[in-house]
């Protein structure tokens, strides 16, 4: 969770671009058979100083990708700047050096073009009851206001709980769509509204103990449990910091976690409360001391909230389907065209009240 907050400040590496439509010409001077790889590198480092580069990917080998990158590091055009894991599936960021921009002086356009065969990813459906949605989204066109791309995927299947339908179709193709993109995004060329459920996880708990939702959750726990003011970025911090201690199984390892996560602008999120994590943790069972028995407890209920959340989701697409409405789901929140709003809003609540018994806000 942390390394996807803090990575969305970077561009993103995209391959399969169709180099066709840039003047690539600077690049064969220096590389004369420089590979499809190593041309999208350099295309999108013109456009981004710093950029998390995906070696793992469906368009390319593993082998094609790192090779591109040892080339110009070797080169002395490009140098890690961060790097965030050491498995091949998380991204390392690079930044371009002065010689790079000495040498590839080039007008890249501000939205790459992306190659169609890489905006339509595979579709596994194996919930009999969405095959119907299946159809009504492929259907539907998407794009961004901005006139970008938008990267298709759907991929349904319940063991694994409900993924995103969609991601951006440009330099972040492989990930969700950035939450200020995603208010750019068009339905069939008509603007679209998201509504979220309020502190789904902390509420499904709550319920699970035999008590109401709450709202401003999060803003109660910085509230009473830390005695601070409000403000966008400590309330951001403190929701990042009560869903990490959900998600891991001792206050020892919950401690780890915290001291590292950080925001979108790569500020730690301890720091932004001026706590440590214990502070943070006490703060919460201070405030609700009915999540006793879920916070820093059992990593196995991460699962059980994953699957109540996909279960829900799937009621909600199951029931807007019905009424012809495509709805794309994007972790506990959906987006639908804005003149559907009202009909979304009344069937997640619903759905909620079906599955728990208990009526939630959403907003």
């Amino acid at each position: 969770m942390c390394y996807t907050a803090v990575m969305a400040i970077y561009g993103y590496c995209v391959w399969g671009i169709d180099a066709s439509k840039y003047n690539c010409e600077p690049i064969r001077h220096i590389y004369h058979r420089a590979s499809e790889e190593l041309v999208a590198l350099v295309l999108n480092f013109c456009l981004h100083e710093h950029l998390a580069v995906p070696v793992y990917h469906p368009d390319a080998s593993y082998t094609k990708a790192r090779r591109a990158i040892d080339t110009l590091i070797a080169d002395k055009y490009i140098e890690l700047y961060r790097e965030y894991g050491t498995t091949i599936k998380r991204p390392r960021v690079y930044k371009r050096t002065s010689k790079f921009e000495q040498m590839f002086r080039m007008r890249v356009k501000d939205r790459l073009v992306v190659k169609e065969s890489v905006l339509q990813g595979p579709s596994n459906v194996e919930i009999p009851g969405l095959e119907q949605y299946r159809a009504l989204a492929l259907a539907t066109s998407l794009t961004l206001s901005t006139g970008a791309q938008v990267y298709r995927r759907i991929n349904l299947i319940r063991a694994q709980g409900l993924y995103s339908l969609y991601a951006q179709g440009t330099y972040n193709y492989q990930s969700g769509i950035h939450k200020k993109e995603r208010k750019q995004l068009l339905i069939d060329n008509e603007p679209t509204v998201e509504l979220d459920y309020s502190a789904l996880h902390p509420n499904l708990l709550l319920n699970r103990e035999h008590l109401p939702c709450e709202d401003n959750i999060y803003d109660k726990i910085l509230h009473y449990g830390l005695g601070l003011e409000w403000s966008k970025d400590k309330r951001n911090a403190m929701k990042l910091l009560t869903l990490a201690a959900l998600n891991n199984d001792s206050l020892r390892a919950y401690a780890a976690t915290a001291n590292i996560m950080r925001n979108d602008n790569d500020v730690r999120l301890v720091n932004i409360l001026g706590v440590k994590p214990k502070q943070a943790y006490d703060a919460i069972l201070k405030t609700y001391s009915a999540l006793t028995p879920y916070i820093c407890r059992d990593k196995e209920l991460w699962k059980w909230l994953q699957h109540q959340e996909g279960e829900l989701m799937i009621n909600i697409l199951e029931r807007l389907t019905d009424m012809g409405i495509v709805a794309l789901p994007e972790h506990d929140s959906c987006i639908v065209q804005s003149r559907c709003r009202d009909q979304l809003k009344e069937v997640m609540e619903n759905c909620y009240r079906a599955m728990t018994g208990y009526p939630i806000h959403v907003h």
